[in-house]
């Protein structure tokens, strides 16, 4: 039984064939400019950055300058924009992320020694991840304190979602007390606002 179809026969052909041009030919993206579609992608935020002089060329007095930023970066955003995690939690989950990032940065080669002669970059980013290494293990420590098996899966809630961006699933309640536990460590205050 034949099926009736709404293209004629006789375009079948020529459109197979423009399918096969158009792979042929190379993609090229198109950059949709700050206002565009791609501007959109990941729900921007429009914000101000405090600038000091000689941080960027042309500014000689202390201004503030707008930017746009994407709103969820990582999983804790994402967790506080749904309103599952507070500002005061979100502060020490980003806190505790930046530090577990630092501790495994990797320092980047450059062709160039500069007058310090290669020396003092190596030295400060070693120690800079040093102190990263000491921070975690601090922070770890205060979760896995008591020894008990909700230390440890809070620990893990908040290695696994803040540090290595994994998904909460079924570790919501565990992230929580264990952000909770480092905000109280590192002196977050309880009305932060971000």
């Amino acid at each position: 039984m034949a099926v009736a179809s709404s293209v004629p026969s006789a375009a079948l052909p020529a459109r197979r064939h423009q399918g096969k041009r158009r792979l042929k030919e190379p993609q090229v993206a198109i950059d949709e400019g700050a206002d565009g579609l791609a501007s959109l992608a990941g729900n921007p935020l429009d914000d101000r950055v405090m600038v000091f002089p000689g941080e960027v060329e042309g500014v000689e007095r202390m201004q503030a300058l707008p930017v746009r930023r994407k709103r969820i970066e990582c999983r804790l955003d994402a967790l506080n924009c749904k309103g599952q995690l507070v500002d005061r939690l979100w502060s020490a989950g980003i806190r505790f992320r930046a530090l577990w990032h630092a501790q495994v940065a990797q320092q980047r080669v450059t062709a160039s020694f500069g007058a310090s002669g290669g020396r003092a970059p190596v030295l400060e980013a070693a120690e800079a991840r040093e102190y990263a290494r000491q921070e975690v293990k601090r922070a770890l420590a205060v979760l896995q304190g008591a020894g008990t098996a909700e230390g440890y899966a809070q620990a893990d809630a908040v290695i696994g979602v803040a540090g290595q961006d994994e998904t909460c699933a079924g570790r919501l309640k565990h992230l929580q007390d264990g952000l909770r536990r480092l905000a109280d460590h590192w002196k977050v205050a309880d009305d932060f606002c971000r």
